[in-house]
Order: structure tokens, then C-alpha cells, then sequence
């Protein structure tokens, strides 16, 4: 690759990465806040920068320098969002687009992070040992796709709603363990197990796709030590012993280095999970909520159903790519084009021979990951596939790589469509692989008529107009989306109607309300800076109908007529029951109820109410 290619390459970089931002980072306040952006990020690192108490998940802490630290914010996701918030909260204050640029950081350095793992798979494939692999422009594509992509932009930046810092660790684990293969550098491989670690720790759903790739890497490497193509060094594909070194010490050498390197890299891995493993050892939360709903989910679902649940789960796919699911904005927009492109071009990749070799592999990564996401301890939720997504578009790129390959292959660029180094094109200078550029010097040679030219052309032109449709699509769906949120405010839990809610809770002296439904003690605690600490009563026994102890964890605010009540509007609860027994509690002391305000969407849909009860 030449220096001009580089510098371009980089430009297509930097452009892909702006555009991302643009479209994530216009009106960052939309939608509203939404409970687990609250509740996994901003509560605890709120606590912690006002040394206020911690309010831990399972109240799981570990005391450091005199402060409580939690160590996970649900029994399967980790703290990991609340700590690299706290720079962000810290330099910029509290509030919701302060909290969302830790998102929109964490989904940038995904997106490199994809770049990476897409390049270094693509130099693996082709033999290189350059010390960097070179950008690919398969991997600038995932790239343009994804910046536009209405599912990637709205997810990322509400990015710990969907736990995105999986993102960037995951492919960072995927790219080190390439570079470790390509190039047998050991400090990649323990590199590759730390982030496989972090990922895991940040969500435990990142096993999906972290313990598929460690088991395809495991079969790489025995297939090449099979065949003795050992990788000691950039290229040294031989082990030699070194002159001096006596037979059986040098066994010895390799034996001890064989045991160290997997010891350090399971180190490694284990390190980003002590607080997991201290979590459990307090409490065993993960492994009871696993245990207690590994039959049935504690949302209802049979996990023993694997092909209902394969059919959701495959619909859930095919929205993700479209992007037609984002119906909180306001609207739904989508992109039909989107899963066509996503799954045709590696499906006319694999009719290939090589195209199996190149692609085969990642495709069964993203399989598995898919398989893997049929079994779930809560629901079939659809931002499960927050992490997924990319995924499913580096295998889309590098579908789109061995189809470029093969068209150059058929114009006549060489025996096998790669110049010496590996590379498509990588033997010619210049404008070289640009089609235009090749039709004017056929056309000066005369040679531009050809048959084999002229497919070359065909295929080309076909392809990169696949892409540019599927980004323009992309482009006008996020587009579409931006304008339905910028009506709508966003709709039922991610309302900004919450903002309105804690406002006045805040200003207007109502610091403990109480909270018969779900959904609105984070937000309203975050929005409010901690001036307002709602008090939940609901309980989370059951969603059909309250539990035992409703009546007894209610009755005592019931005295005092100063108390506020926070209810869901009807239609919109989510733990039901709870707002009858309030309702019969307080006929049964002969109080009368006052609803004082009713907090709705902008297109007038009531979502909250604020309640008292006099006497």
C-alpha cells in the first residue's frame, strides 16, 4: 500500500468516525433518560463524586481509601460504566448529555476497535507480517455502514442502556488474539484475554461472542501446530534452536514458555473479574439468578423453546439491520435494503473456495453468537443485539472483500486477484484498483473493451453501488429518526417527561416521594442531582400482583398527609396491582385521594402522576 493510499485511507477513517458523532451527537439530551442509564451509570457515580453514600446493587461494596464501591449494578452487569463516567461527571457536572459522552466515546473506540479486528482478520487471511496491519477498506465500509446506521447511532448513544462498553473490548479482544496468530507476539494474547475479561465484566452477555472466538482461535492455532507452521516471531516460521543451547535445556525453555504464555493470558482474563467473582462470593446473585431461571425466565420465557425462541431472536436480527425498532423516537424508519446486503454478500463470498477460508470463519462467529442469545435469565430483548450488530457488518465487509478480490481476479489482476504482498492490489502504484481509473488506461491502451475488463468493471461498480444505496438508506432512516424525536421527546420510558417530573419534585420540596411502580427513582435521583431520593415500595416479587409485603412496607407513610405518591398512568404500568391496593388502603382509612399533577409526553399520552392523600 502506497503512502497516498495510506493518507486516503486514514481521511476515510476520519470521516467515517465525524459523520458517527454528528449523527449520535445532535440533540444528546433525546430521549429522555431512560432507567438503566440512571441505575447502571449515573446513581453510583453521581454517590461517589459527592461522597454521598453508595446505594449498591445487593448492596455489594468493597471499602478502598474509605469509600464504598460497588461492584456490580445488576447480577449479571458490571460497575464498569460507573467508574468511566466519573471523569466525565466530574469535568462537565451532572446531567444527561454529560452522561452520554462517555456513550459516545466508548462507541468511537468500538468502532476503531472493529476497524482493527476486520484489517488484522483480512492480513491474517492473506499471509501478511507487516508489524501493523494496513487499514482495509473492507473495514472502513463496516465503518460508513455503521456510522449511519439508525440502529448503531440511536443504541450508542444511549450507550449504557444497552451496555456499549461490551463494544470496544470485544473487538479489542478479537483483534489482539488476531495479531496474535498472525504474529505470534505473546503480549497480544494476554492483551486479547485482559479485554475478553473487561468485556465479560461489563456485561456477561459479551460471552456470547468472547468464548465462540476463543474456541475458533484454540482450533486456528492446533490446525497450524498440526501442520507445523508454528508462529514465533513476524515471519520466523520455522523454531530453531539457538546455537549453544544444549538439546534439553532448550526443551525445557519451550516447555516452561508453552505453560507461561496460557497462564499469563488466564491471569489476564481473570484480573477484569475479581469485583465478579467478589460480588458473588458476598451474595452469589449470578449464580442464583441463573440457577432460578434457567427454566423460565423472570420475564416468562421457556428457554427450553429454542426454535420459537431461534424465530424471535432471528426477526430481532433482521430489525436490527433494518433499524425498524426504534419506535420510542417517535416513528419507525427503516432500511429494507440494510439485511439483503448484510447477509447476500457473504452468502455469494462463500460460493468461493477461498471465499470460505476468508469468510467462513467469522460467519461461524457471529452463528454462534446467535445461537448463544436464545437462552436468557430476563427476555428476548432486541438491544441485546447492540453487540451483535457489528458484528453481523464486519462479516459483511469481509464478504464484500472477497467479492472486490474476486472481480479483480476475473479483470485479469493476477493469478489470484492479490499483488505480492497478500493484498488485493498490493503490487500496483498509484491510482491502481480504482476503476475508473483502470477503464482510461485501458482505454489508452486499447484493451478497455475486453470481456474479462469489463466484468471487472460491472462487478465493481455493482458492488460499491450496493453500499452507497445501503448508506444512503441508513442516512435517510437516522435522518427520519432525528425528526420524529425532535416531536415526539421520546416515547414511555425514555420520555422527557421525566425531566419535568424531577424538576418539580426538586423545586418544589418533595425530596422522599414514594414510588408504587417502576422506572422512576434513578432517573428522577440523577435528574435531581440527589436532592430527591424516591422510596420504592412496589416490590419486585412479582410483576402480575403485589407481594406479601406491599400493604406492610406501605402502610406507614400513609400517616403522614405530607407524603407525595408516584404512580404510572394507567395502561402504562408495569408492575400491576399496586395502584388498586393503594387505592383500597387508603377507602379503608377513610382518606381521600388528590392526584396534583399528571406528567405526559408531547403528544399529550399521560405517563406519570404525582398523588397525596388527605384525610
Amino acid at each position: 500500500m502506497t503512502g497516498g493510499h495510506s493518507m486516503a485511507r486514514t481521511g476515510w477513517l476520519i470521516v467515517a468516525i465525524s459523520l458517527f458523532l454528528f449523527l449520535a451527537a445532535y440533540q444528546l439530551g433525546l430521549p429522555g433518560l431512560h432507567y438503566d442509564e440512571a441505575k447502571e451509570a449515573g446513581v453510583n457515580a453521581m454517590e461517589l463524586l459527592h461522597r454521598a453514600p453508595v446505594t449498591a446493587f445487593r448492596d455489594a461494596t468493597v471499602s478502598v481509601l474509605g469509600l464504598e464501591l460497588p461492584l456490580m449494578t445488576q447480577d449479571y452487569i458490571g460497575a464498569l460504566n460507573v467508574y468511566l463516567a466519573l471523569p466525565f461527571l466530574a469535568a462537565t457536572g451532572i446531567g444527561v448529555p454529560n452522561l452520554r459522552l462517555l456513550a459516545l466515546i466508548l462507541a468511537v473506540l468500538g468502532l476503531l476497535a472493529l476497524e482493527r479486528a476486520v484489517s488484522e482478520w483480512l492480513a491474517l487471511c492473506s499471509g501478511r507480517q507487516d508489524s501493523v496491519a494496513p487499514i482495509a477498506p473492507a473495514a472502513l465500509t463496516c465503518l460508513t455502514l455503521l456510522a449511519a446506521a439508525p440502529s448503531f447511532v440511536f443504541w450508542q448513544r444511549q450507550g449504557i442502556f444497552v451496555t456499549n462498553a461490551t463494544i470496544p473490548f470485544t473487538f479489542a479482544c478479537i483483534w489482539q488474539g488476531l495479531r496474535w496468530l498472525r504474529l505470534g507476539e505473546g503480549r497480544a494474547l494476554i492483551l486479547s484475554a485482559f479485554c475478553a475479561g473487561l468485556a465479560v465484566y461489563a456485561k456477561l452477555l459479551a460471552a456470547w461472542v468472547v468464548l465462540p472466538f476463543c474456541g475458533l482461535c484454540m482450533a486456528w492455532w492446533l490446525g497450524r501446530r498440526a501442520r507445523g507452521a508454528f508462529i514465533e516471531d513476524r515471519g520466523t516460521r520455522v523454531r530453531r534452536q539457538p546455537s549453544g543451547l544444549a538439546k534439553g535445556r532448550y526443551a525445557w525453555l519451550l516447555h516452561w514458555r508453552s505453560l507461561g504464555l496460557p497462564l499469563l493470558a488466564a491471569l489476564a482474563f481473570a484480573a477484569p473479574l475479581i469485583p465478579f467473582i467478589l460480588f458473588n462470593v458476598k451474595t452469589g446473585g449470578t449464580l442464583s439468578s441463573i440457577t432460578q431461571n434457567l427454566g423460565s425466565s423472570y420475564y416468562g420465557v421457556n428457554n427450553a423453546a429454542i426454535w420459537e425462541n431461534a424465530t424471535v431472536r432471528w426477526q430481532q436480527l433482521l430489525q436490527t439491520l433494518r433499524g425498524d425498532h426504534l419506535w420510542y423516537l417517535g416513528a419507525l424508519e427503516g432500511n429494507a435494503l440494510a439485511p439483503a446486503a448484510a447477509l447476500g454478500l457473504p452468502a455469494a463470498a462463500l460460493l468461493r473456495r477461498g471465499g470460505r477460508r476468508v469468510v467462513g470463519p467469522p460467519l461461524l462467529l457471529l452463528a454462534a453468537a446467535f445461537g448463544a442469545s436464545f437462552f436468557t435469565v430476563s427476555d428476548l430483548f432486541v438491544t441485546h443485539y447492540a453487540l451483535l450488530h457489528p458484528l453481523a457488518i464486519a462479516v459483511t465487509g469481509v464478504g464484500l472483500h472477497e467479492l472486490w478480490r474476486w472481480a479483480a481476479f476475473k479483470g485479469g489482476d493476477g493469478a489470484d486477484g492479490r499483488g505480492p504482498g497478500g493484498a488485493v492490489g498490493a503490487g500496483r502504484k498509484g491510482n491502481a484498483g480504482n476503476p475508473l481509473w483502470e477503464w482510461l488506461r485501458g482505454l489508452i491502451s486499447g484493451s478497455a473493451s475486453g470481456p474479462q475488463f469489463g466484468l471487472k468493471v460491472v462487478a465493481h461498480s455493482s458492488l460499491a453501488l450496493v453500499v452507497c444505496a445501503v448508506f444512503l438508506l441508513d442516512l435517510r432512516a437516522t435522518a427520519g429518526y432525528h425528526s420524529a424525536l425532535t416531536r415526539s421527546g421520546g416515547l414511555v420510558d425514555h420520555s422527557d417527561a421525566s425531566y419535568h417530573l424531577a424538576f418539580d419534585l426538586r423545586h418544589g420540596g418533595m425530596g422522599a416521594p414514594i414510588a408504587l411502580d417502576w422506572g422512576m427513582e434513578a432517573p428522577i435521583r440523577f435528574l435531581s442531582e440527589g436532592r430527591v431520593r424516591p422510596i420504592e415500595v412496589f416490590g419486585y416479587g412479582s410483576l402480575q400482583e403485589p407481594d406479601g409485603g406491599f400493604i406492610e412496607r406501605l402502610e406507614p407513610f400513609l400517616d403522614n398527609v405530607d407524603n407525595v405518591y408516584l404512580l404510572r398512568a394507567p395502561g402504562n404500568e408495569v408492575f400491576q396491582g399496586r395502584r388498586a391496593a393503594f387505592e383500597r388502603m387508603v377507602r379503608e382509612r377513610n382518606g381521600r385521594l388528590e392526584r396534583e399533577q399528571v406528567y405526559a409526553q408531547l403528544d399529550g399520552t399521560p405517563l406519570y402522576e404525582r398523588w397525596r392523600v388527605h384525610d
